[in-house]
């Protein structure tokens, strides 16, 4: 019986290990300028931001012009407003990255400029 328990375990330890998002840790930075081709937001408070970029800056291999933040305080509101207010303008912006990465979602960001 204690050989079934250990396996019943061992399996189900496996199946979160491969379905947990993958976080790396990167030098937080700014990407180039780009344009916002989606917003959106999903489950909870979480936003992603699709942007045109030409390079790599966050270092993050997962979805390179994909980019999140948790929308949970006057900040990641004002961020929010500000990238709604870019995509319908047409500006493009500038996003800082945290340095943080995650498989499903590319870089975590923490601050935006509009650049033009």
């Amino acid at each position: 019986m204690r050989l079934r328990e250990f396996a019943v375990g061992a399996c189900s330890s496996i199946l979160v290990a491969a379905f947990a998002p993958q976080v790396s840790a990167q030098t937080p930075t700014w990407t180039t300028g780009g344009t916002i081709t989606d917003i959106s937001q999903q489950g909870g408070s979480y936003s992603f931001v699709n942007l045109t970029v030409t390079g790599n800056e966050s270092g993050c291999s997962g979805a390179l012009s994909v980019f999140y933040f948790d929308v949970n305080d006057d900040k990641t509101k004002r961020m929010f407003s500000m990238l709604l207010a870019a995509q319908a303008a047409g500006r493009q912006v500038r996003l800082r990255t945290t340095g943080t990465c995650n498989g499903w979602a590319g870089a975590q960001i923490d601050g935006v400029i509009l650049i033009s």
